[in-house]
């Protein structure tokens, strides 16, 4: 989905709005799955900050604040495609 949003914004292509909110929800939402994922994998050492896992899952709900949520970007999408 990305790089359709990237070949869309580089063509200038008239749908390259959807295209990029697509993108930006499924990134945002994989990657914060991505994340608890892990720390249910790595039970006990998810919780380390040696790891890394709990950095990730902060930047990942961070990501999801400031890019928006899946919510937010199919409201977007709606409005666009309207």
């Amino acid at each position: 989905m990305t790089a359709e949003a990237l070949w869309k914004f580089d063509t200038g292509r008239p749908d390259t709005a959807a295209a990029v909110h697509w993108a930006k929800a499924v990134n945002s939402e994989v990657f914060l799955e991505a994340c608890n994922a892990a720390h249910e994998v790595h039970a006990g050492q998810g919780g380390l900050i040696e790891y890394g896992i709990a950095a990730h899952t902060q930047m990942s709900g961070t990501r999801v604040a400031y890019f928006g949520d899946l919510r937010w970007h199919k409201r977007r999408i709606a409005e666009v495609l309207e």
